[in-house]
């Protein structure tokens, strides 16, 4: 009997590999739309060993997010009763995802005045709290392969119950993941289970690396209690860190969980807490620079010449592109590099031409353009010579031998 569970064992490791994640048949697909979301898989192959369900998770990108603006990212972990089988809608059945499906856009105003949209991420899963251990790595694939493009100092976590237990754990069971977040939000918990003497080295580093705890729980909660131990060492700990926000005669529900999205307040707060006032150079990094033999030609001439003269600063010019920001209807413009920055332009039809030069800085990743402005005229058309005024026929006789008219005018010309 031992030998042939061995086999099975060996089988069923060969199956799920070292450090996979079991499959999962989920009820919607990766890729799927759904409502405002992005249905994605967590692939197998980043889930550490051994033998936890492969997981999905929910995306929503803001509109803000593809016009190439910078973004918050939120990771939210939901409540024991939204991870209990494999349909990954269940993950907004309450909450900021709920509010999201049905129309909410979070965003935040910065203290100079823009406007900070938020990335969401909802975790799911049907292995509920067994999947805190596996999530740096989830998370680290999700932040550097899915969103990529986002602002490092606005990435938060939150989650509401066993998911905001599951928030403090994204801080207290890794030392390293609170390199990448700024922002711990818990709601309706009582705190990371009954780990926090182990675990407190871990919040410590979380503290060290400028974390900011915003913890939203009501008198009334079950995890009221077990709190006062996270409360008593933040208040300590964390001086100018650390924004408990305790709701009275709040219990485990949404009086507490919904409160802090409903808020500008809460929004605009979490814009300002991290802020980073831009470093304006006094020297401008890097220099678009057009010089051109001439803004205007004249037909048959279909040729124009410009020349790249850009230069850096940093003396780290990484690269520049010519493009054609606008052109007369017709052929477009050939554009032919020659080495050395010259540019020739060919094929112009006449009209008025506008080439745009962008230069790199690779040291600042500093993007300045500049434009130079061409005017094509068309072909000369001569005009008319001057007429004769018109004569008039002041009379007419018919030639005997012919038979022709011969008329007379008043200028005496036949």
């Amino acid at each position: 009997m031992i030998k042939y569970l061995i086999v099975f064992f060996i089988v069923l490791k060969s199956l799920i590999g070292e450090g996979q994640g079991i499959p999962q048949v989920f009820v919607h697909k990766d890729g799927e739309k759904i409502g405002r979301w992005l249905v994605r898989d967590i692939p197998n192959n980043i889930i550490p060993c051994c033998g936890t369900n492969q997981g999905q998770y929910l995306i929503f990108f803001p509109p803000a997010y593809f016009q190439g603006k910078l973004c918050g990212v939120g990771i939210w972990q939901g409540g024991k009763l939204e991870n209990t089988n494999l349909d990954v809608t269940q993950v907004y059945s309450n909450s900021l995802p709920l509010m999201i499906q049905n129309g909410l856009t979070p965003y935040s105003i910065l203290p100079n005045k823009d406007t900070l949209w938020h990335v969401l991420v909802a975790i799911h899963n049907n292995f509920q709290s067994s999947y805190r251990t596996k999530l740096p790595p989830i998370l680290n694939y999700i932040f550097d392969s899915i969103v990529k493009k986002y602002n490092a100092n606005y990435v938060w976590a939150s989650g509401l119950s066993e998911g905001g237990t599951g928030t403090w754990g994204i801080f207290m069971i890794d030392s390293a993941m609170s390199k990448r977040f700024n922002f711990c939000i818990p709601m309706a918990t009582g705190g990371y289970d009954d780990s926090f003497t182990a675990l407190q080295y871990n919040l410590l580093v979380s503290i060290y690396r400028k974390v900011y705890f915003l913890p939203y729980l009501g008198t009334q909660d079950p995890g009221w209690l077990p709190f006062q131990t996270y409360d008593a060492f933040l208040k300590n700990n964390a001086p100018g860190q650390y924004f408990p926000r305790f709701i009275t005669n709040g219990t485990h529900s949404a009086n507490v969980w919904d409160v802090p999205w409903k808020s500008r307040g809460f929004w605009d707060t979490l814009g300002m807490l991290n802020y980073k006032i831009p470093i304006i150079p006094t020297d401008i990094p890097v220099h678009a620079k057009i010089l051109q033999d001439s803004q205007i030609i004249n037909y048959p001439n279909t040729v124009s010449y410009l020349f790249d003269s850009s230069y850096s600063g940093s003396g780290k010019l990484l690269n520049t592109q010519w493009f054609i920001q606008s052109a007369p209807n017709g052929l477009s413009p050939l554009l032919y590099k020659q080495g050395s920055g010259a540019l020739w332009l060919s094929r112009l039809i006449p009209g008025v031409y506008k080439i745009g030069l962008r230069a790199f800085d690779s040291a600042t990743n500093y993007i300045d353009t500049a434009y130079a402005y061409i005017k094509v005229n068309g072909p000369v058309i001569p005009p008319c010579p001057t007429c004769p005024p018109p004569r008039k026929c002041i009379g007419f006789t018919i030639d005997a031998i012919t038979g022709k008219f011969l008329f007379t005018y008043d200028d005496g010309n036949p």
